[in-house]
């Protein structure tokens, strides 16, 4: 879930100017403390392999020296390409150490705008709509500030550039509402809230490479390329990214933003070329490319439901996840425990947080080494030619039947797989091997 705020007639401004006892604009800060802090957004590159995948970017604060600084609050103006990545929200993650009082996207109608989808002509109003349709106005119109409300509940009015006011009907019309997401226009202006009472008091920026994780962005890729999000210092007179000071509350303590802008780079891969191999192989060819990708398996049905694993360099299943490029990876020759006679199985490429649509393949009835339908006289000869290593008509994968995740030294055709086609051909299954099911 995202972040979001309720707006019921007192600005958030407001709220914060008195919890923090700053007066004015929040965005004010003092001069007092001096820099205790650094500010950064982490990962410094990712690389996603489809248009339409999602990836998050983590808004980081550091002590600078080897003490734990307390917080208040933090503000940020992030800037970003809105042609190439869409900005979602604030992703809820339980990496974040500290449960923030506030986390979110605020309503900056009357301020910057950063977050508002308005117009570059129009400055509208804070005015409210209940759930019973009944409004409440902010009056004022001086300084592009909201309009006098004209008396009638349903009626919204805005400021133009020459302060010309005129009505819009609120109450009817969700584009007068403030969502909680910001309009998708390259910055947005982010803030947190520490606690401030105990437990658990308030936040603390920590040293070390991690520091303090304050949020995740959330955007979702429109396009191939590479872009940038990026912190900036100010979004306008009335917000600027800053840190403040949890003992002095009105004081910006932040020194620097560090580090390069992220860069998310996005190649719309294509999917994987994937086909059975023989009854214990699955044959994977991933698109050649530069993007440092992984190849996963997933099993479809009776028997393979609960595999979900990554091939590893030797062509065997595992839990850790290999990425290499798709020219590296060549083809591969998958094989291990998991992978059975008869059954389904999706092969992905995964690049950073996204993922290929499925490629569905099969592996071979047990026994059939060339995928005819039936175990006949033309399978036992097929393994007669591999054991006297002659592969004219099937791989070599198609005819290494015997060995239960096929390991080294069972990478040859010899004498148990003259058996265990022999086996099949007499109708025993494929558990008589003494191989078990995965997911039985």
């Amino acid at each position: 879930m995202f972040s979001r705020w309720h707006n019921h007639g007192i600005s958030r401004v407001g709220v914060l100017s008195l919890i923090l006892g700053v007066s004015g604009s929040v965005l004010a800060g003092g001069d007092g403390t001096p820099p205790k802090v650094d500010i950064q957004l982490t990962p410094a590159s990712q690389s996603i392999c489809s248009v339409g995948s999602t990836v998050s970017v983590s808004l980081r604060v550091y002590s600078i020296d080897s003490i734990p600084d307390a917080i208040s609050a933090v503000t940020a103006v992030i800037n970003w390409d809105p042609t190439k990545l869409q900005l979602i929200g604030i992703l809820d993650d339980a990496d974040s150490p500290y449960p923030w009082l506030l986390n979110t996207f605020r309503d900056d109608r009357g301020l910057d705008r950063l977050n508002s989808d308005r117009g570059p002509d129009l400055f509208w109003s804070e005015q409210i709509c209940t759930l019973d349709n009944q409004c409440s106005p902010l009056a004022g119109c001086d300084d592009h500030y909201p309009c006098t409300n004209d008396g009638d509940c349903n009626q919204l009015t805005f400021c133009d550039l020459t302060e010309n006011c005129g009505p819009v009907n609120c109450c009817a019309d969700s584009f007068c509402f403030y969502t909680g997401y910001p309009f998708n226009d390259g910055d947005a202006m982010h803030e947190a809230w520490s606690q401030f009472f105990d437990p658990p008091g308030p936040a603390y920026a920590t040293p070390g490479p991690n520091g303090l994780l304050i949020a995740k962005y959330l955007f979702q890729t429109l396009t191939t390329g590479t872009s940038t999000v990026s912190l900036v210092a100010s979004g306008g007179p009335y917000t600027e990214t800053a840190v403040y000071d949890g003992n002095t509350p009105s004081d910006n303590m932040l020194r620097n933003i560090v580090g390069p802008a992220p860069t998310i780079t996005v190649q719309n891969l294509p999917a994987p070329t994937a086909f059975g191999e023989g009854p214990r192989y699955l044959r994977v060819t991933p698109g050649p490319g530069t993007a440092s990708i992984a190849i996963k398996i997933q099993g479809v049905g009776t028997g393979v439901s609960c595999v979900n694993q990554y091939v590893q360099l030797n062509g065997s299943l595992g839990n850790s996840v290999v990425n290499r490029t798709g020219t590296q990876w060549g083809t591969v020759h998958i094989h291990d425990l998991e992978i059975i006679p008869d059954s389904l199985y999706n092969v992905f490429i995964e690049c950073g947080t996204g993922a290929t649509a499925p490629v569905q393949v099969r592996t071979y009835d047990w026994g059939d080494v060339d995928n005819s339908g039936v175990v006949d006289l033309d399978d036992l000869l097929i393994v007669l030619d591999g054991f006297a290593n002659i592969f004219l008509v099937v791989p070599f994968e198609s005819v290494n039947l015997y060995g239960c995740d096929l390991a080294p030294g069972f990478e040859i055709i010899d004498l148990d797989d003259l058996l265990a086609v022999l086996d099949a051909f007499a109708g025993s299954p494929y558990t008589s091997t003494g191989c078990p099911i995965p997911c039985p």
